[in-house]
């Protein structure tokens, strides 16, 4: 029976993501997962992390954070199942991880 695995981005706030898609990619490596989807976290109003929100306890993401957070999640489930990619894979991967950064 495939297993589908939902990585939700966006939940853990601002500065939170990366380490989350690290952790994440450790747990989805003890699964044999056959498919990972993304969603992206949207507040609806009048619910609890949205009144977070407004009070500024809750701090999310800028879009580029979000795209960051799923290349490193890509990257660290790759990187666990493969862990010496060839050369040009590396390189690829690394420079996936400076996306939008300047």
């Amino acid at each position: 029976m495939p297993i589908i695995a939902n990585f939700l981005n966006g939940l853990g706030g601002k500065n939170y993501g990366l380490s989350h898609a690290q952790k994440t990619a450790e747990l989805y490596d003890g699964i044999n997962i056959s498919r990972i989807e993304v969603s992206s976290l949207t507040l609806v109003p009048k619910t609890p992390l949205h009144y977070q929100k407004l009070k500024g306890k809750f701090v999310g993401d800028e879009l580029i954070d979000g795209i960051q957070k799923i290349i490193a999640l890509i990257r660290n489930v790759l990187l666990r199942r493969n862990p010496q990619p060839h050369e040009k894979e590396r390189r690829e991967f690394d420079s996936a991880e400076g996306f939008g950064r300047q």
